[in-house]
């Protein structure tokens, strides 16, 4: 930042930022009585104020839900009686079935102000707004913005250096322009009968198989074709597009979240992975439920979170399941593995 005066002074704030999505439970959605025990989150620090540890308590009132926020730090016990260091604001909303942020609530605290915080929902506008997910959860999202003052910074224009800028967004889209109009492209990956042309950089820094792959003499680095059998190649090209802009659309994630939570583990993409993960769990259905069910028997590894998610999903929906058209392709094709399934989902829930 260039200035003509010859002093110059610089105030700023040290922002902390840090957010929580909250799956719980909620029996009493359409009951007008307080009868819920009380739930509590686990508790959640931002990385850059591991001292400061926040906790959520969800509670009946009856008509509607209550959300506290509380603050302690560690070794202390008592959320309540613990003040703001620094103000800070809360954003707390509910996440509809198209994961959206609805019924956003926003209040912030002073410095040295308490941080017993109480936000109210009420039950008629949550069934209203459709954020009840398919097993009958609530997802509830809470941002939470902290501020602190840095010492002002004055003297000479001349001696104080510039200000980093972040041009992220403007960074992504050129890689979106480079991912849908590829140039210089030198290396070709044969998908099925598709072919896909990528830059060994940009795969190499994404992906540690691929650096491996390109690091070594290996077929695939000295002849620039690499072979790909075991993905379909509409799920391999969102994956591409991943590796070059981080971004997926949400019709991607309905479709595909399944095949490319696989893919994106065996190119270790962690964050896809994670991405797909997420939505598997939010937004199960009686296809990808399906999808889910028939890895159980190969070779990939579910994490327990999504296994026991899709055989819950099969035991309350068992006639949507099976009447999927991957069911009855399953029943032609791994008539023992459906008896499996089956057997899974009668074993009473833990």
């Amino acid at each position: 930042m260039q200035s003509s005066a010859d002093n110059v002074c610089l105030s700023e704030l040290q922002i902390s930022k840090l957010d929580l999505e909250w799956n719980v439970q909620v029996p009493c959605l359409e009951t007008v009585a307080a009868w819920m025990e009380p739930l509590e989150s686990t508790l959640f620090s931002a990385r850059e104020t591991p001292d400061r540890l926040w906790k959520l308590v969800l509670s009946d009132a009856g008509t509607t839900l209550t959300v506290q926020l509380f603050l302690t730090t560690p070794g202390f016990a008592n959320f309540k009686s613990v003040t703001a260091v620094d103000p800070f604001r809360m954003k707390l909303s509910i996440l509809n079935g198209k994961r959206q942020k609805v019924l956003q609530q926003v209040y912030g605290v002073q410095k040295n102000g308490y941080c017993s915080i109480h936000l109210n929902f009420l039950k008629d506008a949550i069934l209203k707004s459709e954020c009840q997910q398919l097993n009958g959860s609530l997802v509830f999202h809470c941002e939470i913005e902290s501020y602190a003052k840095k010492e002002p910074v004055a003297g000479k224009a001349n001696l104080i250096q510039d200000q980093s800028i972040s041009c992220s967004d403007q960074l992504i889209d050129h890689f979106e322009y480079l991912f849908e109009n590829i140039k210089y492209a030198d290396v070709t990956l044969n998908v099925g009968a598709q072919k896909f042309q990528a830059h060994k950089s940009i795969l190499a820094s994404r992906s540690k198989v691929f650096a491996a792959m390109f690091e070594h003499p290996t077929k695939e680095k000295l002849s620039n074709q690499v072979e790909i059998e075991d993905i379909n190649p509409d799920v391999f090209h969102e994956l591409l597009r991943f590796v070059y802009t981080a971004r997926l659309s949400s019709k991607t994630m309905e479709k595909m979240a399944t095949q490319l939570y696989f893919a994106a583990d065996k190119y270790f993409l962690d964050q896809l992975k994670t991405e797909c993960e997420v939505h598997l769990l939010h937004h199960m259905t009686p296809d990808n439920c399906m999808d889910l069910l028939l890895l159980l028997g190969n070779e990939h590894q579910l994490v327990d979170d999504l296994k026991n998610e899709a055989v819950d999903f099969f035991r309350i929906n068992p006639v949507d399941v099976m009447a999927t058209d991957g069911w009855k392709k399953a029943k032609k094709d791994h008539p023992k593995l459906l008896c499996d399934i089956q057997e899974m989902a009668l074993r009473p829930a833990v």
